[in-house]
């Protein structure tokens, strides 16, 4: 009697067919997985970004020495791409006076507030109209004392 031991060419062929169905299968689960971690990622660096923009907009808008609240504008900065800064200015009363205004980068060449304003509204958006968009809103008060 003849006694191989081993596979036949039969069975490694079929064991080969059921492995590459199995890869399909999980390679087709897969894909979509590493589609939303990119996109994820993309969202997280926007709204680093737009926090970052937030914060400086932020700090020099509280600033009561310079006249960046008064002016909309900052010094001394340039915004990152795919970065937009909007700024909506309020009377006394809560309502929107004229038009929101896009944030100015030089505040050499800005044009200051005619009268006192309570606070004015800033708006980043951070890869504006994509899936990963980022919109951050802050309401911040005049600096300086209503003379």
């Amino acid at each position: 009697m003849n006694s191989r031991s081993g596979l036949t060419l039969i069975e490694v062929l079929i064991a080969m067919l059921i492995l590459g169905v199995l890869l399909v299968t999980l390679s087709t689960a897969l894909v979509p997985m590493f589609r939303i971690t990119a996109s994820t990622q993309k969202a997280t660096q926007a709204n680093i970004t737009a926090q970052a923009v937030m914060e400086t907009v932020h700090g020099q808008f509280a600033n009561p020495k310079i006249d960046a609240f008064k002016k909309s504008c900052v010094s001394k900065y340039t915004l990152p791409g795919k970065v937009s800064v909007t700024i909506t200015t309020y009377d006394s009363a809560g309502q929107r006076v004229g038009s929101p205004a896009v944030l100015s980068t030089n505040c050499g060449t800005a044009i200051p507030d005619s009268t006192w304003r309570p606070y004015k509204l800033i708006i980043v958006e951070a890869l504006p109209r994509t899936p990963e968009q980022v919109r951050l809103v802050l309401e911040v008060p005049n600096p300086n004392p209503h003379s």
